[in-house]
């Protein structure tokens, strides 16, 4: 727009220029002829205003395109902050998918942390299981030789002459007379002590009477537990299963549970009734999986090609 008004303008001063210089050479040809010199000092002022000119167009050239140009620098930085609110914008979704990423990961070491205790409580308890195996398999040792005393007691008993009086047996009325005034955690604890001697028949019987006189005390589950553990000690594996099985069905919230069903698929496995076995061990996972026996049965499953 500059530029067409400077050119319309410009047009204008050299119409005015030309016409004055028609009339001036018209006034000099309405007077006599005579030679008349043009001044060189005007030609000189049309030289420099022409350049002026010139120098003007090219100026409101320039002037034009720095325009164009500082357009283009507005649309470009209209871009640019167009550029820094979307940047900005994901920044901000950035640093709240950091927040939460730095939550969850304390909550992972969190429980990472309690996993760990876990670990160290199982890793714990296991060799607690190991130590007691190793306990459990001296005593089997020491029981085993036991009744190897006492099968050879029992084989010369057998070859006394009837009429010998027995003191043993008439000790053994008397006792059991006294006994059955007891009271429950006086004859398990008899009981206990025949079984740590050797003297299993004994224990079983006297198990046996505390389950069936006692069955709504603490004592009837321990008893029903060491009365398997006994036929299971003595490669009676059917009524060890019984025994097992009635303490899981008649007492359920009991701590020997756990390691009564363990004992009871052990049993079902040498039984050779193996998927039995399977399912009694996955019982004992679902129903008890904090326990050590749970930590066993998972180790036999893996044993068992489960």
């Amino acid at each position: 727009m500059l530029k067409r008004n400077w050119q319309i303008k410009s047009k204008k001063l050299s119409n005015y220029l030309i016409l004055g210089l028609i009339f001036t050479l018209s006034a000099c040809m309405s007077q006599p002829v005579t030679t008349v010199a043009v001044p060189e000092d005007v030609n000189v002022r049309l030289s420099v205003l022409e350049a002026k000119v010139n120098q003007l167009e090219n100026s409101i050239e320039n002037l034009l395109g720095f325009l164009e140009e500082i357009k283009k620098i507005k649309t470009y930085n209209e871009r640019l902050k167009i550029s820094y609110e979307r940047i900005k914008n994901e920044v901000y979704d950035l640093k709240k998918e950091v927040k939460k990423i730095s939550l969850t990961l304390k909550e992972y070491k969190y429980k990472n942390k309690a996993l760990e205790n876990k670990v160290k409580l199982l890793e714990s308890k296991i060799n607690l299981l190991e130590n007691n195996q190793k306990k459990i398999l001296e005593s089997i040792t020491s029981i085993n030789q036991k009744l190897e005393v006492i099968y050879a007691k029992l084989s010369k008993m057998k070859s006394k002459p009837k009429d010998s009086f027995d003191f043993k047996s008439s000790n053994a009325k008397a006792k059991n007379k006294n006994i059955s005034s007891l009271k429950p955690e006086k004859i398990y604890s008899l009981a206990y002590k025949e079984m740590e001697n050797g003297n299993f028949q004994k224990a079983l019987e006297l198990f046996k009477q505390i389950y069936e006189r006692f069955p709504y005390t603490q004592y009837a589950p321990l008893a029903l537990y060491w009365i398997a553990e006994i036929y299971y000690s003595q490669d009676d594996y059917e009524n060890a299963l019984k025994y097992y099985l009635k303490l899981v069905k008649e007492y359920p919230e009991s701590n020997k549970v756990p390691a009564a069903l363990l004992k009871a698929a052990i049993c079902y496995k040498i039984l050779g009734k193996m998927e039995k076995a399977k399912e009694i061990l996955k019982e004992l996972i679902a129903k008890y999986p904090d326990t050590p026996e749970a930590l066993i049965a998972k180790e036999k499953l893996k044993e068992w090609g489960e």
